[in-house]
């Protein structure tokens, strides 16, 4: 029998009987063991019990990691309103004074890419960039959803980040045209598997025109759940709702563009002094969209956050980026609203996700994406 370190494994019948078994074959043909029984399962180097009915992982000891780690807090490393990804030297700018970044950290032009460097349970938690909020008529901050998360990772597994940015904002004559914040996306891209997804806050109507629509700011927020919030108001300025996944859709006339979803880009707005462009999704580099021209050149103050957020129009703002794009509607004058929230995604253990969370200061400016991981258990 060989030695095992079980100083991290309790039992609460405080009973065992702890055997070594070459590997996980050797261990299916054990016979006769009690509940509470333990073996080391060699090959996986695992350590293992039985419940009564299967065989569940307790601990498996690495003792090594291939570089020191705890946490560590990924940003987006781009300004608020930045539509496009970051570059290599922003990124170089944030990490470079962190022991991973040469050996373990990369970037493809669009996601970071992060080694884990070993296994173990690690802690992940991700927020959505806030929208965007008129300069001058701007009264309502629309944040990003946070979600938290707890995944088992390999040693050397790749994750990729798309990290969002807040919706662009300007001074605007009405005080609605301002954009939708980014979606934020955790990948395990050694897998192909989606961990996590938190959805931006769409952006914000001002105090101007447009009073007549309830301004509903738990739809705009970033939302909990995949389905994003969906922009209502009085029936004919409704949003259809996204399919999942999918982006956002508007609705009524001078509505701004919908945010990217992860499979699909966000609806274009209402043409007016040229069109507001729906963000694009995940799967198509979450460029944000730009807004209505009539104010601001080339629709460029008004532009949906890296992330997939929407561009803004006179009576509605973009729809966020997330996992379903965010939607936006309204009518000129009096129907303009907020631009509706991204939908969110979280697979891991001990979840705890809420709408519109965040609104830390995190890269440079409250409610700015994130993503922060953190080593709980090797």
């Amino acid at each position: 029998m060989g030695i095992v370190n079980v100083a991290k494994v309790t039992l609460t019948n405080n009973r065992f009987v702890l055997k070594t078994v070459a590997d996980a074959t050797a261990r299916d043909n054990l016979t006769g063991m009690s509940k509470g029984s333990m073996i080391f399962n060699q090959d996986e180097e695992v350590l293992e019990f039985w419940d009564g009915n299967e065989w569940t992982q307790a601990y498996r000891p690495t003792g090594n990691l291939v570089y020191e780690f705890t946490s560590t807090t990924f940003q987006s490393g781009i300004p608020r309103g930045q539509a496009t990804a970051p570059t290599s030297s922003q990124m170089q700018g944030l990490y470079s004074g962190n022991n991973w970044y040469s050996n373990y950290f990369g970037f493809d032009g669009v996601n970071q890419l992060w080694t884990v460097p070993g296994f173990g349970l690690y802690r992940i938690e991700a927020g959505g960039a806030r929208g965007g909020k008129d300069t001058n008529y701007g009264i309502t901050d629309i944040w990003g959803a946070r979600c938290r998360g707890e995944f088992e990772l390999e040693e050397g597994t790749q994750l990729s980040f798309m990290i969002g940015s807040g919706g662009n904002q300007y001074g605007s004559p009405h005080g609605n045209e301002a954009g939708g914040g980014g979606g934020t996306f955790v990948v395990n891209a050694t897998t192909g598997a989606t961990l996590m997804v938190a959805g931006g806050g769409g952006g914000s109507a001002g105090n101007v025109y447009g009073n007549s629509c309830s301004r509903n700011t738990q739809t705009a927020y970033g939302q909990t759940t995949t389905q994003a919030g969906i922009t209502t108001c009085q029936g004919s300025y409704t949003a259809p709702t996204p399919t999942i996944g999918q982006g956002g859709s508007g609705n009524g006339s001078y509505w701004g563009g919908g945010g990217g979803g992860f499979f699909g880009n966000g609806s274009n707005g209402y043409n007016h002094c040229g069109t507001p462009t729906g963000g694009q999704s995940y799967t198509n580099g979450g460029v944000g969209g730009p807004g209505d021209g009539c104010y601001t050149g080339s629709g460029q103050g008004n532009r949906g956050g890296f992330g997939g957020g929407g561009g803004g129009n006179l009576s509605g703002p973009g729809g966020a980026g997330g996992y379903t794009g965010g939607t936006s509607s309204g009518a000129w004058s009096s129907y303009s609203q907020h631009g509706g929230g991204g939908g969110s995604f979280n697979a891991g253990a001990n979840q705890i996700n809420t709408r519109g969370g965040n609104s830390n200061s995190n890269g440079g400016y409250a409610g700015a994406g994130y993503v922060k991981v953190e080593l709980i258990l090797d």
